[in-house]
């Protein structure tokens, strides 16, 4: 009866640290996609800040892609405002970049790396 007794407390207390090890696991993989999704968020505004600053030294004319942003002016002049690495976001896909008279959009695929999909994150707001 005592052996049995042992084994079960044992089982339960197994199956304890199991529930609590997959919480721990479980809040450890949240805390990453949140900073994931912060971080991609982060380089969304980024690369709207170029996008104004950009406009700024070429007289209110926005870039026609992220590559704008990117690239040294052609007289070596003006630097890149952006690094190569913030083309991709958090998940290392490229930055959707679209251009819209004086909107831009862009926009992360998101975790399931899905364009068109809920979990798309953007900036979605008028340049000026």
């Amino acid at each position: 009866m005592i052996k049995k007794t042992v084994i079960i407390v044992l089982m339960f207390i197994s199956a304890l640290f199991l529930v609590k090890g997959g919480i721990f696991v479980y809040f450890i993989v949240c805390k990453v996609q949140g900073d994931r999704i912060e971080g991609t968020l982060k380089g969304i505004e980024d690369i709207q800040k170029a996008a104004i600053i950009y406009g700024m030294q070429h007289n209110g004319r926005l870039p026609d892609s992220i590559e704008d942003l990117t690239k040294e002016s052609e007289d070596g002049y003006q630097h890149p405002l952006l690094k190569p690495d913030d083309k991709t976001d958090s998940w290392h896909t490229p930055f959707q970049f679209e251009k819209d008279g004086k909107n831009i959009t862009i926009t992360s695929a998101g975790p399931d790396r899905k364009f068109g999909t809920k979990d798309d994150l953007t900036n979605k707001k008028y340049i000026y």
